[in-house]
């Protein structure tokens, strides 16, 4: 059996409840995403003859927790172990607290199973600064030779050299660290799209592309029931991912169809401004991620109207894509660059360059036979679950592994 050391911030099943409360009070909603990301990641490997163990630090401060944050220390289920690093909740004392807990644990770790493989593995979140800090300290200690490391990109802004260069910065810390420190130590790359490898695999070391991966945990059963009359989005509910067009295209549009929006955002006011002239456009608030996940089966489409014209877009991969294609409802999408081809018989593209331009299209599709599009999306829920599972995905890396081993 395989044995790996997972770095990241995505938390042990018996801090979830946590984590769940800081997303709902929107502390932090982009966790979402990063923490489905790693945990079925880690899933899929522990699926696939490999024992996996979750180094993490929980990604709080004191607006969450008053002073001390203590995680279940040891917790082991389904060839997984997760150990959580404690910490006071300032920032600075946080980090140093974690990058010298971890820098232990990681060397710890390495020295306990080099006797039995010829090299450890280890994954880290690339966004992860303490993860990034402790396993550069862990390699000036205990060398590179023993180990391969491989580096989960989900945001590039990380590896971009920024405009300005302050005194101090998140964002200029990541930078130097990346493009200073860790290049020596990286070994293989995942990436959310083949763009972003261009980006930051100069070296053209061994990279994966896995824009997403589905948790078993998050998917539901096949929907059976009656299908409202309902057009759904679920996201951030901001102009930069095309929120204000849409709801400009949807305020001309004649049909029984009502429009849902779910989430948090710099466009709430003027959504609800609009609803109360427009029967057809509704704010849902933000819920939990299981009462949207049935929402978005009960829908009957899902759109995701995210501008095409940046060329950032790119380099990510919006999560809701496949959380929208396993959950079988037909999904409308602009076409990004992104979105690999294979994607492409499961979407509906829309044109997204102007208001009236979506209108006529929606329009258009809303008016089309249902079951044409239905079964679209039923093929799409098949085919995702089964070449985006965590179990698949598992077996991905493993093969990327071998190249290195």
């Amino acid at each position: 059996m395989r044995n790996i050391l997972y770095i990241s911030t995505a938390v042990s099943p018996k801090d979830k409840l946590l984590i769940e409360k800081i997303i709902k009070r929107q502390e932090n909603p982009s966790l979402i995403p990063i923490y489905k990301y790693h945990s079925a990641m880690m899933l899929g490997l522990a699926k696939n003859n490999s024992y996996v163990t979750s180094l993490y630090c929980a990604p709080i401060s004191s607006k969450n927790v008053s002073t001390y944050f203590k995680p279940k220390q040891i917790y082991s289920e389904k060839n997984i172990s997760y150990i959580g690093i404690g910490f006071p909740t300032w920032w600075a004392i946080k980090n140093l607290f974690g990058v010298l807990q971890m820098t232990a644990l990681i060397c710890r770790w390495v020295k306990k199973n080099n006797e039995n493989y010829t090299k450890n593995t280890i994954i880290v979140d690339g966004s992860f600064v303490t993860g990034l800090l402790s396993l550069r300290l862990a390699t000036l200690i205990i060398g590179t030779c023993r180990l391969n490391v491989i580096a989960t990109i989900l945001d590039v802004y990380d590896y971009m050299h920024p405009k300005v260069k302050p005194n101090f910065s998140l964002k200029y810390l990541k930078w130097w660290l990346y493009n200073n420190v860790l290049k020596r130590t990286i070994s293989a790359y995942i990436v959310i799209t083949e763009p972003t490898n261009q980006l930051v695999n100069i070296s053209k070391k061994p990279y994966l592309v896995v824009e997403g991966v589905i948790d078993p945990s998050f998917v539901l059963k096949e929907y059976k029931g009656a299908k409202r009359k309902v057009v759904m989005y679920a996201g951030g509910l901001h102009e930069r991912y095309g929120i204000r067009l849409l709801i400009d295209a949807y305020c001309k549009i004649n049909t029984e169809y009502v429009l849902e929006l779910y989430g948090e955002g710099d466009q709430i006011t003027y959504i609800s401004e609009k609803a109360l002239s427009n029967k057809n456009i509704r704010y849902c608030g933000s819920n939990s991620l299981s009462k949207i996940l049935r929402a978005e089966q009960s829908a009957m489409y899902l759109i995701n109207p995210r501008p095409t014209h940046s060329n950032f877009v790119k380099y990510s991969f919006p999560s809701k894509l496949i959380e929208y294609l396993s959950s079988g409802t037909p999904t409308i999408t602009s076409h990004l660059p992104c979105i690999p081809q294979e994607y492409d018989q499961y979407l509906n593209y829309i044109d997204v360059s102007s208001p009236s331009k979506l209108k006529d299209q929606l329009q258009e599709l809303l008016s089309d036979d249902y079951s044409l599009y239905k079964k679209r999306a039923m093929h799409g829920r098949t085919w995702v679950l089964h070449n985006k599972g965590s179990v698949s995905t598992g077996k991905k890396i493993v093969k990327l592994i071998e190249r290195m081993e």
